[in-house]
């Protein structure tokens, strides 16, 4: 799990570095959205940014009228006030349902929603992801709606379902003055970024392998943004290209997305 925080306030990178928190979920719309100032501080701390956007709890009852009205806006929320999108491609934009729809009707409204919200944001290179109760988070999955999946900690069964990226605790936690949510994310990959693009970065340039170690011995070679655990076995093969390491720590280790060496 990476430990990160979702929060209305504004934050501040030194704080949340401080706290041990790697990423932090941000409004990019409302009274007080992410602005180029407060992702420029994130970034220099080293903190993904996952973007958030709610018009309002229930907005999601609009159905797909709501879902391309708010699509459009939150095109123009990830330009972080500036003039042109900040946001980079393969960012995720997660559109919350802050409530319970329980009648069937209110349900299907929420899936259309999601549904329309996708269809602007996807052909603008962005991820769709979606922030609700985890009944109806798993009734999106099963309709493939979803890019990136993430669970609110006030309607949780206490069994997350194997796929979910982001699981919201309902604990909150004050960090920097700033009243945070607390949020784990289970893969590296869930459409956070940063100033310098997707977070986490992309450790080698593509086609350009090199052997990652840390403190505790463990070692990887890395290849773009595919890694994998170098065993004894393929250990030999490796050594004899004399590819340089890249010294790294045991927490940026736990980032890297483990696949088969075959895939290479």
């Amino acid at each position: 799990m990476i430990p990160g925080v979702d929060a209305y306030d504004t934050l501040s990178g030194a704080a949340l570095a401080a706290a041990g928190r790697r990423f932090a979920g941000r409004y990019i719309s409302g009274t007080n959205p992410l602005r180029m100032p407060e992702a420029a501080d994130l970034t220099e701390h080293g903190i993904g940014i996952l973007a958030l956007f709610e018009q309002g709890p229930a907005a999601a009852l609009g159905g797909a009228s709501s879902g391309r009205q708010d699509g459009y806006t939150a095109l123009r929320g990830a330009m972080l006030g500036s003039r042109r999108t900040v946001m980079p491609d393969g960012a995720a934009i997660v559109f919350a349902v802050d409530f319970d729809p329980v009648a069937p009707a209110d349900r299907s409204a929420c899936l259309e929603y999601w549904r329309a919200a996708g269809k602007f944001i996807r052909p603008r290179g962005f991820l769709l992801g979606g922030y609700g109760p985890e009944d109806l988070i798993n009734g999106a999955r099963n309709e493939s709606l979803l890019d990136v999946s993430m669970v609110a900690g006030g309607w949780r069964s206490g069994t997350i379902r194997s796929g979910v990226q982001l699981v919201q605790s309902a604990v909150q936690v004050v960090i920097g003055g700033a009243t945070c949510d607390e949020l784990e994310a289970t893969t590296s990959h869930f459409g956070a970024w940063n100033l310098g693009g997707l977070w986490p970065p992309v450790l080698a340039q593509e086609g350009i392998m090199r052997i990652a170690r840390s403190s505790t011995g463990a070692a990887f070679v890395v290849d773009g943004s595919r890694r994998m655990p170098v065993d004894g076995q393929h250990w030999p093969a490796i050594a004899a290209q004399q590819l340089p390491p890249v010294e790294m720590s045991d927490v940026d280790l736990d980032l890297l997305e483990l696949v088969p060496w075959g895939t290479l």
